[in-house]
């Protein structure tokens, strides 16, 4: 769900609020059944640079989760914030291709408490539009460093998948 507060059409960069509610029977990381619900908040500006080619993103992401282990009865609160930056350009109208990187910190908490580890994700992204009301978007980011709290390594695989993908198709009310 997104609410847009400013078009960068009429003002000097759009500005749009965000919640994505999640649902998940799998944990992300080590892919143990779990019951897995959370959300994340979105604060998402964006600036057209060249008329109608080349455009840039910055979002702040704030993620809590709650997460039930059916196996040991147990609950675990994280959560993550995160910031991340991106650039396209559009290739064809309604067809935007570009790159973004996104860093995230992880706490264990649902109100960032304690620092666990952070990751610094780069990658492609895709946006297409197929109507004026219905859009698919698509990135893939790796991560390319990272640190979990005690634990040796350039990444954070503790906290953090080493890639993530993300398929979104939309439909604008």
């Amino acid at each position: 769900m997104r609410y847009r507060l400013l078009n960068r059409e009429s003002a000097p960069f759009g500005l749009t609020v965000g919640f994505d509610p999640r649902w998940a029977r799998v944990d992300d990381t080590s892919g143990a059944p779990v019951d897995q619900y959370g959300g994340a908040l979105l604060l998402i500006a964006d600036k057209e640079l060249v008329g109608k080619f080349i455009f840039a993103a910055f979002n702040v992401i704030y993620e809590s989760n709650a997460t039930h282990s059916p196996v040991t009865g147990d609950w675990q609160h994280t959560s993550e914030l995160g910031v991340s930056a991106a650039i396209t350009m559009q290739v064809r109208p309604g067809v935007l291709i570009g790159a973004e990187a996104r860093y995230m910190r992880s706490f264990d908490g649902p109100g960032l408490d304690r620092f666990t580890g952070n990751a610094l994700f780069v990658g492609p992204t895709f946006y297409a539009r197929f109507s004026e009301k219905v859009w698919m978007s698509a990135a893939w980011n790796t991560q390319v460093t990272g640190h979990a709290l005690n634990e040796m390594g350039a990444l954070d695989l503790t906290n953090f998948e080493r890639h993530r993908a993300l398929l979104r198709f939309g439909y604008n009310f």
